[in-house]
């Protein structure tokens, strides 16, 4: 990727402005804005769910990686932000070797301003303005719910100026993430898994390199980087479960607590379900399903996060679900969350809970000063809990 530091004629500096708009890097001193367009622009699907992060932002914007937040304000008007995008750089796998890649995540405009096509064009190129430490990054990917149609026509439109947009997977299903709550009340405890110590960080960094490298954008999970877990984000190297066969490590989760930072909470639902949620939820306690939170509670969930088996003990699948399920339901969170490529075969097994699924599509991104990025077959896993 060619420098972008100087983008027509703009030298790299604290702030762009286009029109009345002026983007800028959030500091600690936009905290309480951030945190309004957060919990006031919620995410479009058949459930409307906005991302807050209390108590503060910033307290969950370095899960992996490092991220960068531009924010955009408009000098006409005194209220607050107006929108927003963060870039994280993060070490993933892509083609089967590691490598850092830029993640778009948190685009958010306010929707008095969504048919201001300048606003969002002009957004993106203050990402590539402002960001001189995720300019040379060679891989950029970003995840949009499958049923906002409005954003997927928009962004992968190939509009002039705008970055490219480009569904990931040309086989089938290989391009979908699949995001799933099962009700925690179906755990069951299995004496085949242990907690992980500090003396398994370097055959667990070594097992998830072998597995993760098999999809698109899994992350990198280096030795390093469990070691430096302290809790603080509500993970730790104790929050991991293993699955040994002879000492060596099968299978691994990871059950990452994000309540004490970060929350979904529900701002909607589309027809029917706007006003058939309650006679659904009976339908669910009978039946087993996972009943919809009335609009303004908070999702009380837990991820299952890093989630891996290898091939060979498969037939444990359902055990280290039902087993990673029931410490979910042992901090008192009513769903388990996890996130799983819809080609992933244990993805077949999370079915068996009759989760309540969310669909998003992985799609690669090219700035205009990139070449195309070119994926092989192997089906997409992002990790949810750090996206």
């Amino acid at each position: 990727m060619e420098n972008l530091a100087t983008i027509e004629g703009h030298e790299l500096e604290n702030e762009y402005k286009a029109g009345n708009v002026v983007y800028r890097k959030a500091g600690l001193n936009d905290d309480e804005s951030l945190k309004v367009l957060l919990r006031d622009v919620s995410m479009d699907s058949w459930v409307r769910l906005s991302t807050e992060h209390e108590p503060s932002y910033f307290d969950s914007t370095e899960l992996f990686g490092n991220t960068a937040t531009i924010i955009a304000s408009d000098d006409d008007l005194e209220q607050s932000i107006i929108g927003m995008c963060s870039s994280v750089s993060m070490p993933v796998y892509i083609n089967g070797q590691a490598t850092d890649a830029g993640y778009l995540g948190e685009l958010r405009v306010r929707p008095e301003y969504r048919h201001k096509f300048s606003i969002i064009r002009n957004g993106f190129k203050s990402v590539q303005i402002l960001n001189e430490e995720h300019q040379l990054l060679p891989y950029w990917f970003t995840s949009i719910a499958k049923e906002n149609t409005a954003a997927r026509r928009l962004l992968e439109a190939n509009l002039k100026d705008m970055p490219k947009y480009r569904p990931c997977g040309n086989n089938g299903k290989s391009g979908e993430l699949v995001t799933a709550a099962i009700r925690s009340k179906l755990g069951k405890r299995s004496e085949l898994l242990e907690q992980a110590q500090e003396s398994d960080i370097p055959a667990l960094a070594g097992f998830y390199q072998r597995q993760n490298a098999c999809y698109q954008y899994a992350p990198v999970i280096s030795a390093n980087w469990l070691r430096e877990l302290n809790g603080h984000n509500g993970l730790s190297i104790h929050d991991f479960w293993l699955l040994k066969e002879n000492g060596k490590i099968k299978a691994a989760f990871a059950i990452w607590d994000q309540r004490n930072i970060k929350q979904s909470v529900v701002r909607g639902y589309r027809f029917p379900l706007n006003v058939l949620r309650t006679p659904y939820n009976i339908y669910a306690r009978v039946f087993g399903r996972v009943p919809l939170p009335a609009v303004g509670d908070q999702v009380n969930y837990i991820f299952i996060a890093f989630l891996s088996v290898s091939d060979d003990v498969e037939k444990h699948t359902k055990a280290i679900l039902q087993s990673a399920i029931s410490q979910v339901k042992t901090r008192k969170a009513r769903l388990a969350m996890i996130g799983l490529s819809a080609k992933n075969p244990i993805f077949d097994i999370v079915e068996g809970f009759s989760p309540e699924t969310y669909l998003t599509c992985v799609e690669s991104v090219t700035w205009p000063a990139q070449t195309e990025q070119v994926l092989d077959e192997r089906p997409v896993q992002p990790e949810i809990a750090i996206l």
